[in-house]
């Protein structure tokens, strides 16, 4: 059986993390999910919601103590910072995994020298969307070996750091579209965007790339109020 991590970057979007709660209820016993609190002004994400969802699977929350533009790549950095050593499905608020293509991942054979990506239906499961790139199932070593997101391209949100990423991890491990699963599209009632510049990264940085360039810290849930 495989382990697997769902790891979500939360901003403001609480309608949202609701639907999430309600699509783990049918998830396996052995699925972990951790949630990274990305600056939001709603302090804490809501309490009672979060203590519901931890009688249902296992979940870890943690939050970036500042309300940094752009910056889903560090919330993701620390995603795979705290999240075990396995596999890890990357992806957003605004996707649900349902609970069949969550059991087929725990109990399909799966290829550590790959990455998957999934294709999407919207919420009404019939409508197919182009694949997410940036949703991936991933082992967590694999992640770290293509150095992971460079934070000092965050200003360029579209084509900066994710498309640099994804090349490099595409080296490291090939991409595959997972077979018979597929991931939803919902949409939310609250913006939840940082004001993304859409400006053209043009050219490489040299150097070190960044990582978790902000403080954070791990929320305990029977700390919430």
């Amino acid at each position: 059986m495989n382990n697997i991590t769902l790891l979500l970057s939360y901003y403001n979007n609480p309608d949202l993390l609701m639907k999430q709660v309600y699509c783990w209820r049918d998830y396996l016993s052995t699925v972990k999910v951790i949630i990274v609190d990305d600056g939001s002004d709603f302090l804490p994400i809501p309490n009672e919601l979060l203590k519901k969802a931890k009688g249902i699977v296992d979940i870890k929350l943690y939050r970036i103590k500042e309300d940094i533009p752009n910056n889903t790549i560090g919330a993701r950095n620390l995603g795979f910072k705290v999240a075990p050593d396995d596999w890890v499905l990357c992806t957003d608020m605004d996707h649900l995994v349902p609970a069949e293509t969550m059991e087929k991942l725990t109990t399909c054979k799966l290829n550590d020298k790959c990455h998957y990506i999934f294709e999407r239906l919207d919420q009404t499961r019939v409508m197919k969307i182009h694949p997410h790139l940036d949703t991936f199932l991933v082992q967590r070593k694999a992640f770290w070996q293509a150095d992971g997101y460079d934070e000092r391209l965050r200003q360029f949100y579209f084509n900066g750091p994710w498309y640099q990423f994804r090349r490099r991890l595409n080296r490291v491990a090939k991409k595959r579209i997972a077979e018979d699963m597929f991931i939803i599209f919902i949409k939310s009632l609250y913006n939840s965007s940082k004001d993304k510049n859409q400006t053209t990264f043009k050219g490489r940085l040299g150097g070190q790339l960044k990582h978790l360039q902000f403080n954070w810290s791990k929320v305990e849930l029977n700390q919430l109020v």
